[in-house]
């Protein structure tokens, strides 16, 4: 099965095997009886499931490994507690731990070079896995996170003038 997963996340290979608008690979074994159902927008799969093979996905690639083991101190645990917790459907941004919130970062931001290889990676990777119309609304669910994250951050933070001015009356 892990052969699998990997023949269906590899990056690069990913984008090659697709046909057209398939929602998922077209060599996969995986994948190959359960094709209708898999590009369905009904597809139910729960969420640690899901969250294994991500889990999986991640750690057979080998930059989004180094960077994950590098960002959780070594504990794919706690990547796994943090992805079911971003993946859950009903997780707001103050359910979001700091790790979460660097993955969620990974996820959407397209910071670096980390981040323009993490994001259609893990996007390619859920639709080849839930579909493209679950995938959809994963991606806009995560998306979400991010902004509102964004804001909230952006409420807290002392505007720059403010601390120029400050500065200025203390000379």
């Amino acid at each position: 099965m892990l052969l699998d997963i990997d023949q269906c996340a590899n990056g690069p290979a990913l984008a090659s095997t697709w046909s057209g608008d398939a929602a998922v690979p077209t060599q996969s074994p995986l994948f190959e009886n359960d094709r209708q159902e898999l590009t369905s927008p009904h597809v139910t799969m729960a969420v640690p499931e899901l969250v294994a093979y991500i889990v999986t996905a991640f750690r057979r690639h080998p930059h989004i490994c180094n960077v994950l083991t590098h960002i959780s101190g070594g504990s794919w645990d706690r990547i796994e507690r943090a992805l079911q917790v971003i993946l859950d459907h009903h997780s707001g941004p103050n359910d979001l731990s700091p790790l979460a919130l660097n993955i969620i970062d990974l996820m959407c931001a397209d910071r670096g070079i980390t981040g323009r290889i993490f994001k259609p990676y893990y996007q390619d990777l859920l639709v080849a896995v839930v579909g493209k119309a679950v995938a959809g609304r994963l991606i806009a669910h995560v998306t979400s996170l991010f902004m509102e994250r964004g804001i909230a951050a952006r409420q807290i933070a002392v505007p720059r003038w403010r601390n120029e001015q400050t500065r200025l009356r203390n000379r």
